[in-house]
């Protein structure tokens, strides 16, 4: 009786062992199946991805070609628009123009160190006298 009450354990166990096997390898075969659709997404999310940076890529060159074309219109609009005057109501700054040039000789010293023995200097008559300009 005691052997049969011992096989029938023995059995009982083998039996459940099998069952908890088989749930095991079915639910390796599923997390398989689960990993390969995995890979296949992140396949798939890595060439949209791709495809999205050559997109930007082409929208941005785009935008450059386009800003280019806008400055040369621009600079076009502006060469062939008259040119206005900012302020008009400036102060004039007087120039002064000498009424002739003498020509002085230089100093014996100056003479002996540089090529130019003669200098011209601009003059203004003022009250009848020549004032030098310098």
């Amino acid at each position: 009786m005691k052997n049969l009450i011992f096989l029938f354990l023995g059995f009982s166990c083998f039996a459940n062992s099998q069952t908890d096997s088989l749930r095991i390898v079915q639910k390796l075969n599923q997390l398989d199946k689960a990993n390969a659709e995995a890979k296949m997404i992140i396949k798939k999310l890595d060439k949209i991805d791709n495809e999205n940076e050559t997109l930007i890529y082409k929208i941005k060159t785009y935008i450059k070609k386009l800003t280019i074309r806008d400055n040369i219109a621009q600079n076009q609009l502006e060469k062939s628009q008259a040119i206005k005057a900012n302020n008009i109501n400036e102060p004039v700054t007087e120039i002064t123009t000498p009424d002739g040039y003498d020509s002085i000789r230089r100093g014996f010293i100056y003479r002996l160190f540089h090529k130019e023995k003669i200098f011209i200097k601009p003059y203004k008559i003022i009250n009848n006298e020549k004032v030098y300009l310098d």
